[in-house]
């Protein structure tokens, strides 16, 4: 065990005497001895919990677009998250309390998240509903264009009389 001296010292601005603390930390070698290797355990809570929030991102995401795709509910629904918490509260006791505090920290991301996460969905499938009509009319536009070039060569050649109005196109296009 070894003893540390920390001084506190304020910035320059604060004229105060610097405050001496004595504090007595372990070092954890000590504590495991040489041969023993830190475990997941043994880390500190903080970062344990740490380690837990990173896991549960892509249990968050499913469950995201699981609610997106069964529609807006005032109730957000959790069953991979709530899959994944229990999977991993039942690997250690020593864990369980961590898994908990973390679903918790998630389920709060969650129903922040849960507007934008519907708000940017919704404005991707809208960008895509205007691709595809865009694509849409560029391929109706290809095909009017190439129906007007075949019946305008087809009265140049002679096979076709010149007509006008809606009647000579369909029976062109009806290839009579």
């Amino acid at each position: 065990m070894r003893v540390y001296l920390i001084i506190d010292l304020l910035p320059p601005r604060v004229c105060r005497r610097p405050k001496v603390t004595t504090v007595v930390m372990v070092e954890q070698l000590e504590s495991h001895g040489k041969h023993h290797l830190t475990t997941f355990i043994s880390l500190p809570r903080e970062l344990r919990q740490q380690i837990l929030f990173y896991t549960f991102y892509d249990a968050h995401l499913a469950d995201l677009n699981h609610n997106y795709e069964i529609g807006q509910s005032p109730v957000l629904e959790t069953p991979n998250m709530s899959t994944w918490a229990h999977d991993l509260a039942s690997t250690h006791p020593v864990i369980s309390v961590d898994v908990q505090f973390v679903a918790d920290k998630w389920n709060i991301i969650t129903i922040n998240g849960w507007k934008e996460f519907c708000h940017t969905k919704m404005v991707q499938s809208v960008m895509e509903a205007c691709e595809r009509v865009t694509k849409m009319f560029r391929l109706q536009d290809e095909e009017d264009e190439r129906a007007y070039l075949s019946w305008e060569c087809a009265v140049e050649a002679g096979t076709e009389e010149v007509s006008t109005g809606l009647d000579g196109w369909i029976a062109f296009v009806n290839g009579e």
